[in-house]
């Protein structure tokens, strides 16, 4: 069960995860085959876990800048949405889940249409806990385990590096 946004107001279940309450608040989710991803945060966390070949559509394949991302995206033929989305593009990848955020500018006939999660990423106040929603996609991906080992490693040199910086004052 994952309770996100700014008030922990939308509840996602996933399938083959035993529900802990009545599934009828819950907004059911199915691993998905095929992912729009409409934040370069969201993209590099997708990379990360090797996940990419998930990735049907994008918001402007001019925001990515990781090459060897870029690269793999344009051979695998992603649907660039552009900004303002065009509902036309979306519907013709045909994602199981959006990956989102609040000012995306999603349209209520696309979100009748398609599972879109807001990813509030941007909102957090520090590196870590903007990390962290790496372990969101791990769960939702069936790679939890990945996302635990990456997050543990990149905190472990983040805080490292905050040790040191505290020895330059």
């Amino acid at each position: 069960l994952l309770a996100l946004g700014r008030e922990k107001k939308r509840k996602y279940y996933l399938v083959g995860k035993k529900a802990p309450c009545s599934t009828k608040s819950l907004i059911v989710l199915p691993r998905p085959k095929k992912i729009a991803a409409l934040s370069t945060t969201h993209i590099a966390m997708l990379s990360e876990l090797g996940s990419l070949d998930k990735v049907v559509g994008v918001s402007k394949l001019a925001q990515i800048f990781s090459g060897e991302t870029k690269k793999r995206l344009l051979s695998s033929k992603v649907v660039e949405f552009d900004y303002p989305l065009r509902p036309e593009r979306v519907y013709k990848a045909s994602p199981d889940i959006i990956f989102a955020h609040e000012y995306a500018g999603i349209r209520k006939d696309l979100s009748a249409r398609f599972t879109v999660i807001n990813i509030s990423d941007y909102l957090e106040g520090q590196p870590l806990g903007r990390m962290e929603w790496i372990i969101f996609f791990g769960v939702l991906l069936g790679k939890e385990k990945e996302a635990l080992h990456f997050f543990n490693r990149v905190s472990f040199a983040y805080e490292k590096i905050k040790e040191k910086m505290k020895k330059v004052k």
